[in-house]
Formats: C-alpha cells, structure tokens, sequence
C-alpha cells in the first residue's frame, strides 16, 4: 500500500516534469518490476540472475532499480530469456477505415 507521503512525493515530481519524463520513468518503473519479480521466481540472487542472463551484476542492479534506458536489443534478450511475452508499446487510436 502507498502512504500519503509516497503519493504527495510523486505528485510533487510530477509536477516539474513532462509527459514523457514522467513516461519513461513508469516504462522502466514496470520493467524493473517485472526483472525483480522473474529473478525472486527463479531463486536466484543478482549474481547468480547476471550469469544466468549473460550479464554483469551491476547491469541486473540498474534494470532492477529502475536505472537503466533499455536498447531494443536488450528487451529482447531479456523478453526471450525470461518468457515473458513483449508488444509494441503504440497503440493506434486513428485508425481510418
């Protein structure tokens, strides 16, 4: 559950950014979420998920803490690796007929 402070914290950030700022930070936000969340699935602590995964533990630590702007390649890696499935984040609304 987030507290009063988290929520005015992230409100007051807000503010001072743009949309696609704010954007990018809920992408990796999500990512990071969904890393962590695969790692404590498996077992397996940073070290051991950085082998498993073909990279450096300090590469798991900033996809974790949210710290890290993802190449496509990467996603991939990480998608095809982990099953987890991947889509195309644009989303046409206007579409004409």
């Amino acid at each position: 559950m987030v507290g009063q402070n988290s929520i005015d914290l992230l409100m007051a950030i807000g503010e001072n950014m743009s949309a696609e700022e704010m954007m990018l930070l809920s992408l990796q936000g999500m990512i990071a979420a969904e890393v962590e969340m695969k790692r404590t699935e498996l077992g397996m602590n940073q070290k051991q998920f950085a082998q498993y995964m073909g990279v450096t533990q300090a590469t798991v630590s900033k996809w974790e803490s949210g710290d890290s702007n993802f190449t496509l390649s990467a996603l991939i890696h990480i998608a095809a690796k982990l099953d987890l499935p991947l889509q195309c984040p644009f989303v046409n609304t206007k579409r004409e007929i």
